[in-house]
């Protein structure tokens, strides 16, 4: 991980007294950049500020005998009473 930008908890959420864990599918290219977010769990407002805030996180591109290549991760983000 490079730079990692966490989401700011949503004031909707915050109204709907919303919270609990996300989980998300990303696919990172062969240079670290966020390609695609897919939304795996989680409360709908939640999981839209999570995808938003994992497309600005930027990895060390990972490697196979020497050579970039793209990956996919499973990434958990949790959403409690400290977000608010």
């Amino acid at each position: 991980m490079v730079e990692r930008p966490m989401p700011g908890y949503p004031p909707l959420a915050r109204r709907a007294n919303a919270f609990g864990p996300v989980r998300l599918e990303a696919l990172i290219d062969e240079h670290g950049v966020v390609k695609n977010v897919k939304i795996l769990s989680g409360h709908p407002i939640l999981a839209a500020a999570a995808k938003n805030a994992v497309l600005k996180w930027k990895y060390k591109a990972a490697t196979l005998n020497g050579e970039p290549i793209a990956t996919n991760v499973l990434i958990q983000i949790s959403f409690g009473d400290g977000n608010k």
